[in-house]
């Protein structure tokens, strides 16, 4: 995903969508499930620097602040919820299953499911990692044609 807003520097501009789509979106006229593709305009580091020479930095989503943040609280909820199931249907627990066969039946759900919720929150997390390494890199390119391009106009 590419930020439309290389003025931003914050976390937020890193993590999600906080702008509106209309002030640094161009359409395309092609609609997806409601949505118009098209590609985001980019901004010149100076007057110096063609804007084809600029290149833009990744976001980790599109998703808008509360959007994001539900599904970080949806995942975190998820996943303590099945560390607390797991632990109620133990012999002595909340869930207690007496029945052998449904007891290592759940068991195997479980271990499914507290794996899916683990990558559910790692994968986003490992991105977000290459999202903020790419960036680093991909802002000491935009400096270096940047003084390239002030000394090649001097």
């Amino acid at each position: 995903t590419i930020a439309e807003d290389e003025g931003d520097s914050s976390w937020q501009a890193l993590l999600y969508n906080n702008t509106n789509h209309s002030s640094g979106f161009e359409s395309q006229g092609n609609s997806l499930n409601g949505r118009t593709s098209g590609r985001y305009k980019t901004k010149a580091l100076s007057d110096d620097v063609p804007p084809y020479l600029h290149e833009r930095k990744l976001r980790l989503t599109h998703l808008s602040a509360q959007d994001f943040g539900k599904c970080v609280i949806l995942g975190c909820l998820n996943y303590i919820g099945l560390l607390w199931v797991r632990q109620s249907i133990g012999v002595g627990g909340i869930i207690e299953i007496v029945n052998p066969t449904l007891l290592s039946a759940s068991h195997a759900i479980l271990a499914f499911l507290i794996f899916y919720a683990k990558l559910f929150l790692s994968l986003p997390a490992g991105r977000l990692l290459f999202v903020v390494a790419y960036n680093f890199f991909l802002q000491q390119r935009n400096m270096k044609r940047s003084l390239i391009a002030k000394s090649l106009n001097n």
